[in-house]
């Protein structure tokens, strides 16, 4: 997982280019838009060749709305919501439009975008709006529990032959978005609980002094009223998640009954699930980890253990 989970002191010319103000991404609220007006559009029985004849418009229109490619105009947002049976939706999708509308994801600055893979937009845009991000750390800290050296460390010994200045840049987006756990300038702090496995935290990245570092950082994240973390001991054995680490992201109550989103990621790639059966395996599986886990206090006591016997 190089960007998102398991990769770092920012370097001076790039930190010094870094504002991190985290906000809603217009990418993901266009793309959550047309989502909902899918599901809503399905759950009436409707078909998008009803929707082009009835607004006169071409056969490709709903799909483009349905995918995010285009918006829909306040006039037209009011009568899909009247006939798929949801005109009391109006004011909050008038809201989520002007959001949508207002300008560039914050990770299309200069300094990060060479740093973002095409394909991790959605998961950054996703994370902006979302109101938890659950899951599981099997190797490394999640990417927004991550120390700057910790995630330095990590990239470097994923892409061994990554230049310096893509290295910082990586390291600096990362950074900014652990923004989205105190500084959101639209949403409340992202509310995050993990289970980490023992072996993420037993693993020296960078060695001794950053691993130690790491430790205390959790125990400090874990003083905010929105972070929590368990441990996963390696004495549990065999467990649901074994073949790897997971975020779950789910959504504002004002969103609706979006079952939410899960986020994996390998060394080419992520991947979202989005199906209720997809996300509801996940959940079960996290429940799982949760019951085996040592209880958040006696997690944080583990955790201080562990760094008082490090030293650097």
């Amino acid at each position: 997982m190089v960007f998102s989970g398991e990769l770092g002191q920012v370097c001076r010319p790039v930190a010094e280019e870094v504002t991190p103000v985290v906000e809603s991404s217009p990418t993901a609220l266009r793309r959550w838009i047309g989502s909902e007006l899918k599901r809503m559009r399905e759950a009436a029985g409707i078909e998008r060749a009803e929707v082009a004849e009835r607004f006169m418009k071409t056969a490709a229109w709903p799909g483009h709305l349905e995918t995010g490619r285009n918006l829909p105009s306040v006039g037209d947002l009011a009568l899909l919501l009247d006939w798929y049976g949801h005109p009391e939706r109006l004011e909050f999708f008038r809201t989520l439009l002007g959001r949508a509308k207002r300008g560039k994801d914050w990770w299309s600055a200069e300094v990060f975008a060479a740093a973002v893979p095409e394909w991790f937009t959605l998961y950054l845009g996703l994370e902006s709006i979302a109101a938890t991000a659950d899951g599981y750390d099997a190797m490394a800290p999640a990417g927004l529990a991550q120390t700057e050296d910790t995630a330095r460390a990590v990239i470097r010994t994923a892409l061994p032959d990554l230049p310096e200045e893509e290295v910082e840049r990586r390291v600096a987006l990362r950074m900014a978005r652990q923004g989205v756990l105190t500084d959101r300038t639209d949403a409340e702090p992202l509310r995050m609980w993990r289970v980490i496995d023992e072996s993420a935290l037993l693993r020296p990245f960078g060695g001794p002094k950053v691993q130690k570092a790491q430790l205390e950082h959790y125990l400090e994240l874990a003083e905010l009223d929105n972070v929590t973390f368990q441990v996963l001991p390696l004495s549990v054995g065999g467990h649901p998640s074994i073949e790897g680490p997971f975020t779950l992201l789910t959504y504002p109550p004002e969103y609706g009954d979006d079952p939410g989103t899960v986020y994996v990621e390998d060394r080419q790639r992520g991947t979202t699930y989005e199906e209720p059966h997809q996300i509801a395996d996940f959940r079960r599986d996290l429940d799982v980890l949760r019951e085996l886990a040592l209880t958040p206090v006696d997690s944080l006591s583990f955790i201080h253990r562990l760094a008082k016997e490090i030293t650097p």
